[in-house]
């Protein structure tokens, strides 16, 4: 394990361009319902960008075909809409691949990917895609995010929603673990707003042993409250779960968490689900390239709040692994 200090740069969006110090060969982002997968690709220069892939959902709801036109349009022809099936994770993972080898830069250090509306599984199996084919240079690769300055707006704390139900749960490919039937499972899940989504995969997994985690300092303070309360509701209903707190603002300290919890419960198999923020989501693969009997699981949600799931806030944050 690296002894390393997570080191993240704010700025408003306006002047996001001062991220970049060289032109971006491969500018990795994707479309979603959600107004907020534009903030980033629309502030960014596109006479900047070499090349940029658009990943969208086959079946998006809403305005999400809308918003993948209006980034394509944006770049002037320079970029190439991919239409990925999120339940079938080898074809979404053989199309991601075919795009990056076909556009692929000389060097990772001219590579952008914008994490701010990708799924969870989407940026864990292009994190791990990245990092096999940029074996040399993989942490010269930049990534870029855009918070949401609230989720559902306009709707009371404890209403708030962004999904309801799961459809399935499955392993992350890439990260498939090594369960080994002589031992118990323990489910560690990084809690974020959607516990009702957290409470139907554990409810699934139906674990041996329950580890919860809270997210102290994320990107926003003012979710602070909302997440606190949603947590005390999720943990209600499982008295018996160990709690852990980590930062949502930091890859490093969630990966040393779950290496510890690894350590510390050696006798079970450990799964964890990464249900927070993006760049926890991405500590969550750092631990598993420690420890690869770890494995990371998804829960695709039945239904989404499509029509009002978040509103932009005006500053992006970057960051390199």
């Amino acid at each position: 394990m690296n002894n390393r200090t997570f080191k993240s740069l704010s700025s408003p969006l306006d002047e996001i361009q001062n991220f970049f110090s060289e032109k971006i060969d491969l500018f990795i982002c994707a479309a979603s319902y959600e107004e907020r997968c534009l903030s980033i690709p629309t502030h960014i220069k596109a006479e900047s960008v070499s090349r940029t892939v658009i990943l969208k959902n086959k079946n998006v709801s809403g305005a999400g075909n809308e918003n993948a036109r209006r980034i394509e349009n944006h770049f002037f022809g320079k970029a190439n809409i991919l239409e990925i099936t999120k339940d079938i994770a080898i074809r979404t993972a053989d199309q991601i691949s075919k795009q990056i080898f076909d556009f692929k830069p000389d060097s990772a250090s001219r590579v952008c990917v914008d994490t701010s509306c990708m799924t969870h599984e989407t940026l864990l199996i292009l994190f791990s895609l990245l990092e096999h084919i940029f074996p040399g240079d993989f942490e010269d690769i930049q990534y870029v995010y855009c918070p949401a300055k609230e989720y559902d707006p306009g709707t009371p704390d404890l209403q708030k929603w962004l999904s309801r139900g799961i459809k399935d749960v499955r392993s992350v490919l890439g990260y498939p673990g090594k369960l080994l039937p002589s031992r118990r499972n323990r489910l560690l899940v990084l809690v974020g707003f959607e516990v009702n989504r957290a409470s139907s995969l554990i409810n699934v997994y139906e674990p041996a042993s329950l580890q919860l985690g809270y997210g102290t300092d994320g990107l926003n303070k003012d979710h602070h409250k909302i997440n606190r309360q949603k947590f005390e509701r999720l943990l209600g209903s499982y008295p018996r779960a160990d709690q852990f707190e980590f930062s949502p603002a930091d890859a490093y300290n969630v990966r040393d968490l779950i290496l510890q919890d690894a350590e510390s419960y050696s006798e079970f198999n450990l799964i964890v689900a990464p249900m927070n923020s993006k760049i926890s989501t991405i500590g969550a693969a750092l631990a598993v390239r420690e420890r690869p009997e770890i494995q990371l699981c998804y829960a695709p949600a039945t239904i989404y709040n499509f029509e009002n799931y978040s509103v932009s806030d005006n500053r992006c944050i970057s960051f390199r692994i």
